[in-house]
């Protein structure tokens, strides 16, 4: 028997991604059946045991308002979570991280010349954005594409936007 008053969507979480998520945070739900329509819900509760297997971190997901039609039972569902603002930091896409040997940073422009400077990531975004935590500063200027593979001898050519390419 299903009570429709306490209806919930589980939700799974990848451990990495999962820092600050906690009860009463909102979120977004797109339901599988109802594509492009929002709704508005918040997290009831993160479970105490999370899958050690897939590594992911389990939480149950309410409704703001009910939707008038229910889902059916194990309908699919999109859900984005407002996780809590982070310390100011800076960001950049991921296509920039390079790995050197075992450190992972990026390949930085200082007075001209190339350095490999290794960082600390922190959360990154569905966008593809960042936050580096330690090793760069606001303001530092990072490689975010090269055509070969760079050393701190490689000459480089700055450019603010790749022109199209035409095949």
């Amino acid at each position: 028997m299903i009570d429709p008053k306490n209806l919930w969507i589980n939700v799974r979480f990848d451990q990495i991604r999962a820092s600050g998520l906690a009860a009463d945070l909102s979120a977004n739900i797109v339901l599988r059946s109802r594509s492009g329509q929002t709704l508005k819900g918040r997290v009831l509760r993160v479970e105490p045991k999370a899958d050690a297997v897939t590594e992911e971190t389990l939480a149950k997901v309410i409704f703001d308002n009910q939707p008038e039609l229910l889902p059916p039972v194990g309908e699919l569902a999109e859900v984005t979570v407002d996780l809590p603002t982070l310390p100011v930091a800076p960001v950049i896409l991921n296509a920039a991280f390079r790995r050197e040997g075992d450190k992972l940073g990026v390949w930085q422009i200082a007075d001209g010349d190339l350095r490999f400077t290794p960082v600390k990531l922190g959360a990154s975004d569905l966008d593809g954005r960042v936050q580096v935590r330690e090793g760069l500063k606001n303001g530092d200027q990072v490689v975010m594409y090269s055509e070969k593979t760079l050393t701190a001898r490689s000459r480089i050519h700055v450019v603010e936007h790749i022109p199209e390419v035409s095949r």
